[in-house]
C-alpha cells in the first residue's frame, strides 16, 4: 500500500470508529482495532489524534459541502 493508500485506510477506519463513538470518545487504539493493526502503525502516519481527527472531520465536512453544491445546483430557485 502506498503511503495515501495507508493513511485513507486509517481515516476509513477512524470514521467508522466515530460513528459509533462519536468524536470524543474516538481513539487510536480503537482506530487500530477497527483495521486489525497496532497503535505504533497508526502513528507512523498521523502525528496526533487530534490531526487524524480534524482530518476526519474535514473529510466529512467536504463531502457534506459538495452535497450541499449540487443540490443547490439542481435546484430552480430557493
Amino acid at each position: 500500500m502506498t503511503h495515501e493508500q495507508r493513511r485513507a485506510t486509517i481515516l476509513d477506519a477512524t470514521l467508522a470508529v466515530m460513528g459509533r463513538k462519536g468524536i470524543a470518545g474516538t481513539t487510536v487504539r480503537d482506530v487500530a482495532a477497527e483495521m486489525g493493526t497496532s497503535s505504533g502503525l497508526i502513528h507512523h502516519y498521523v502525528s496526533s489524534m487530534d490531526e487524524l481527527l480534524a482530518t476526519a472531520f474535514e473529510r466529512v465536512a467536504d463531502a457534506d459541502l459538495r452535497a450541499t453544491v449540487a443540490d443547490m445546483d439542481r435546484g430552480s430557485g430557493p
